[in-house]
């Protein structure tokens, strides 16, 4: 919960990934956290990828800096799982289908709208371009996650 104060901290979560239009960042206010809000409403007009170089930049700034992430939206089926997904995509050069088992694997119920998952579709096939003219490092990169799991609606990326 997103707004569960005792939850970012049992977790060290000092960066939110907050995927809604309306939803309040609950401690904005508070100099501990650190938002990220994209204003985005779960239906098959929204443009969600355009959004996931800034969010991975920001999830990867919170990992540099040892802290945790919370990435939700209202229900935490669709848009926050679509961020994870191509956050995990990215991240540890998955395969769509490998990220999204990852994801599914720690929360079952999970199911973004087919257009997300369109536009997950068409960042693999980016990201497989990408790197047919670039030497993927896919050791160093598991290495460098270190412990990643998802929590209720989110993701978590654990500390070390």
């Amino acid at each position: 919960n997103a707004s569960d104060i005792s939850v970012l901290q049992k977790y060290n979560i000092n960066y939110v990934v907050n995927v809604t239009r309306n939803l309040p960042n609950a401690f904005e206010n508070d100099a501990r956290f650190k938002y990220l809000q994209i204003p985005i409403d779960d239906n098959w007009s929204q443009n969600l990828a355009s959004h996931f170089p800034k969010a991975i930049q920001f999830i990867n700034e919170a990992r540099s800096k040892k802290c945790g992430v919370l990435v939700h939206c209202l229900a935490g089926i669709s848009r926050s799982v679509t961020v994870t997904v191509a956050y995990l995509m990215q991240t540890l050069s998955l395969s769509l289908d490998d990220a999204y088992d990852m994801v599914k694997r720690h929360k079952p119920n999970i199911s973004p709208n087919f257009d997300f998952l369109g536009q997950l579709v068409e960042f693999e096939r980016r990201m497989v371009e990408s790197r047919a003219s670039s030497k993927a490092q896919t050791d160093e990169d598991h290495s460098q996650l270190g412990g990643a799991f998802c929590h209720t609606a989110a993701l978590v990326v654990e500390t070390s």
